[in-house]
């Protein structure tokens, strides 16, 4: 039961409903004699939260003993038990359970059907029937052991929080594309790991060479989600003494995907390096023969005898003639296929206000999505926001990325910034897609820049945001910016869709690209949304950390209250006292009408804060 208070604006001809909230009675009873004091949130009728803010209302409830109803109830409840007790001897009835008798037992041959079995199988089975059911039996027991092995080899593989090390052994490169004009280069290699650079030797004229060189990357007190996502870039470049450096081609791996493999480690494997800058360079520009080893807390590395294996690849090198013994991420056959990893970007919303309002700006965001894989990216333009908050900017661009597969790489990273004139782009927060789950597509898109066309792709579904506090700023807010699985805040949604097209289109650009839209909106092509209800209780914290109050008494602590988010809606509280770690809240609240997304998949994380104050409002986490 609750108690429900309207509040409402009288008129001279009518009343007009400010806002109205629900008590429940049941935290009423928990407050015991002392009763409820707090302040509660107004909302619409019928507990609808959209709309302007309607303010909050106190209210003082408690349970009152009248002893004068007290005895008056009792009065009149005797005189109505005598009432019932002369008119009960009159229409009394008792129920009894038929008898069993013996011959109407179940015997063990229809045993079966009481039992509550799940298969409901009989205990005399024909010999094709019994063979039926250990097939199935087996069959479970072979799945349920699969999936005791992957999930042991998943613990086995997660990477630890700690100290690791990247080792990149640059071993050699053939068939080098030839950069200067007495056809030739002056190669050189160049390897980035998480924004560390380190760099070869230069080798001057030449189109194969050998590096033998082993660059260490060392890192320290990694969050596993941040050396799970880093790649590492391996690029070729040609040096030249005047001007830039050319580009010749560039391979990536992730230190995730390196660190699963046995060993920790990709040994001595001839990869095709691609330059995805040029549109005139298509296909492989060359190969590299590298090894990547990812060490974390614990892992040991694996020994290997070189000069046996130096032996067995000039044997290998020797049967297979002018080859080379090259095994271009696979066989030997295997060649460069040009694909496009295309990002349809369609908009966003609840997005934070990430520019503060002035003089000269009314504050918003000016936000763009930057999709980033395999060592090349594109972006979006940026769309500006103006307003303090559910900042929604429609974006309606593609984004295509040329990927020659076979390779490496294994996760496409998407992230929303914010864009800054006179200082640093901010990032917002960063999506990680699994590269092999994207849909592919094997048609053919033509492009056409007077006619509209029929939207083809995969439907578009709503990626949630997390990201740090707006507060929190310096190294751990670039961490959980930047990993969302690190992340404690909600910072909005963006609508997706992704695919890979294995067909190439004619005309298409083999550079990274964008495009704006050219077809049309389907009616029901954006995901649906219904109404839900968040109903949270809190009943107790224990082991809660005090903190000394400037606003209490000398050796107080400072109070304490939970807030339950979901999305940008709020469940907020009233503040508790610490009573040596024990906090006692016996608070119901609840959210109705709270519009998100139909499917399970697309619903935003709800996340509990813990805070501390006043007069200062802390989270503590």
């Amino acid at each position: 039961k609750e108690v429900l208070i309207k509040l409402k604006d009288k008129g001279v001809l009518s009343t007009k409903l400010i806002g109205e909230c629900a008590v429940p009675m049941v935290e009423v009873a928990a407050h015991g004699d002392i009763g409820l004091q707090r302040w509660f949130r107004l909302v619409g009728a019928g507990g609808s939260v959209g709309g302007e803010e309607r303010g909050q209302v106190e209210v003082s409830l408690a349970w009152v003993y009248d002893r004068k109803y007290a005895r008056s109830a009792a009065r009149l409840l005797a005189g109505a038990a005598d009432v019932l007790a002369a008119a009960g001897n009159v229409f009394a009835r008792k129920k009894q359970e038929p008898r069993i008798d013996e011959d109407d037992k179940p015997t063990d041959e229809d045993a079966w059907m009481l039992e509550d079995t799940e298969d409901m199988v009989p205990l005399k089975l024909t010999s094709k029937e019994q063979e039926e059911v250990n097939e199935r039996r087996d069959a479970g027991v072979m799945m349920a052991d699969r999936a005791v092995d992957e999930l042991n080899q998943r613990l086995a593989d997660r990477l630890e929080p700690g100290d690791y090390q990247v080792q990149v052994h640059v071993i050699e490169c053939r068939e080098l594309k030839a950069e200067d004009l007495n056809g030739l280069s002056d190669p050189y290699a160049r390897v980035k790991v998480l924004d560390r650079v380190r760099k070869t030797r230069v080798i001057k004229k030449c189109t194969s060479c050998v590096f033998d060189e082993v660059l260490y990357f060392n890192f320290r007190d990694m969050k596993p989600n941040k050396i799970a996502e880093a790649c590492v870039d391996i690029s070729i470049l040609d040096y030249d003494a005047i001007g830039s450096h050319a580009l010749i081609g560039v391979t990536s791996f992730t230190c995730g995907y390196v660190h699963a493999q046995e060993g920790h480690e990709i040994y001595r494997k001839w990869c095709g390096i691609v330059d995805n800058k040029n549109a005139d360079d298509n296909g492989y520009q060359g190969y590299v023969k590298v090894s990547v080893t990812v060490l974390g807390p614990g892992d040991e590395q694996k020994a290997h005898d070189v000069d046996r294996e130096y032996q067995e690849e000039i044997e290998r090198e020797q049967e297979s003639g002018d080859a080379g013994g090259m095994g271009v991420s696979g066989p030997e056959d295997v060649e460069g296929k040009l694909r496009f990893l295309v990002v349809y970007v369609w908009e966003a919303e609840d997005l934070p206000q990430m520019d503060a309002s002035g003089y000269f700006s009314s504050g918003g965001i000016e936000a763009y999505v930057r999709c980033e894989f395999c060592g090349i990216h594109a972006r979006t333009c940026s769309v500006s926001v103006s307003g303090k908050g559910n900042l929604a900017p429609e974006f309606r661009e593609e984004l295509w990325l040329p990927v020659t597969e076979p390779t490496d790489a294994s996760t496409v990273t998407v992230g929303l910034w914010d864009y800054n004139s006179w200082s640093r782009d901010r990032a917002v927060a960063h999506l990680h897609l699994p590269y092999a789950e994207i849909k592919r597509d094997n048609r053919r898109v033509k492009f056409s820049m007077l006619t509209m066309q029929k939207y083809a792709g995969p439907r578009p579904r709503w990626h949630n945001l997390y990201g740090a506090p707006l507060g929190i700023q310096g190294k751990r807010g670039a961490l959980q910016n930047r990993f969302g699985d690190e992340a404690s805040t909600y910072r909005g949604r963006v609508l997706l869709s992704c695919e890979v097209l294995e067909r190439p289109p004619k005309g298409a650009k083999t550079v990274a690209h964008t495009r704006a839209f050219r077809h049309r909106a389907l009616p029901g092509l954006k995901p649906s949304r219904v109404k839900y209800h968040l109903r949270c209780l809190a009943v107790l914290g224990s082991e809660i950390p005090a903190f000394r109050s400037p606003s209490v008494v000398k050796g107080g602590t400072a109070q304490m209250r939970l807030v339950v988010s979901i999305g940008r809606h709020q469940l907020i509280f009233g503040f508790r006292k610490n009573e040596r770690g024990l906090v006692e809240f016996h608070e119901l609240q609840q959210l109705k009408n709270v519009e998100l997304p139909v499917l399970l998949e697309e619903l935003p994380d709800v996340c509990i804060y813990l805070q501390r104050g006043p007069p200062r409002i802390m989270t503590v986490c």
